[in-house]
């Protein structure tokens, strides 16, 4: 199975609006069933990375929409 890293996700997500409401089926619609990676974790599910990415201040939403907060991405691949 393809494990994609998570900037993938977030550079994705950076480009379009997204309402939260569809953010996962939007993600899974574009990547598939692929397993996610970041620095410090692996093997993680669409939803498991939306989580670390949320809970990591990487991700936030403001008026029901999804968001990157680009200060606090690495920024390598």
């Amino acid at each position: 199975m393809t494990s994609l890293h998570g900037h993938e996700v977030i550079e994705f997500i950076h480009t379009k609006p997204i309402l939260k409401k569809n953010l996962l089926s939007t993600i899974k619609k574009e990547f598939g069933d692929a397993k996610f990676h970041t620095c410090s974790k692996e093997n993680m599910t669409a939803e498991e990375l939306l989580k670390f990415l949320e809970e990591a201040d990487k991700l936030h939403f403001k008026d029901e929409k999804a968001y990157i907060n680009e200060g606090n991405v690495c920024d390598h691949d």
